[in-house]
């Protein structure tokens, strides 16, 4: 358990619908958190009415990770309908860095272009760990 709790660093939880959001994460930026996620886009989209990607509070918090360099994991569940999104983000901040959690959700509909996105340069899918026989 050592070996597990030093790898594990700070993380916080800002809610969309919270006036002070974007203040919240700065602050947890300024406590010590290294980046933000897993942010499940559909989760937030039921719980939260108008959270998108590309919402208005969304993109407040990714020009902070924008400006303090600080990656983004992502949860994508609805396939292919996200991957255009996810462009946007890192074609709007130059510096953004962005992790798409287990592997693009494979076997979802339109795993593979979200797969496919980690061809750009700043965005990284992150490949879960799975147990096999030998």
């Amino acid at each position: 358990m050592s070996q597990v709790a030093g790898s594990v660093h700070r993380v916080a939880l800002v809610r969309p619908d919270d006036p002070q959001s974007t203040a919240s994460l700065e602050r947890a930026f300024d406590a010590g958190l290294r980046g933000i996620g897993e942010i499940e886009v559909a989760i937030f989209k039921s719980l939260f009415p108008g959270f998108g990607l590309c919402s208005a509070v969304a993109r407040e918090w990714w020009e902070v990770c924008d400006r303090r360099r600080a990656p983004v994991i992502l949860h994508l569940s609805e396939g292919v309908a996200e991957v255009g999104d996810v462009l946007h983000m890192v074609e709007e901040y130059d510096r953004l860095q962005v992790i798409i959690a287990h592997l693009g959700l494979a076997p979802a509909d339109g795993w593979k272009e979200q797969v496919r996105l980690g061809k750009h340069p700043r965005i990284f899918i992150a490949q879960p760990l799975a147990a096999t026989k030998k």
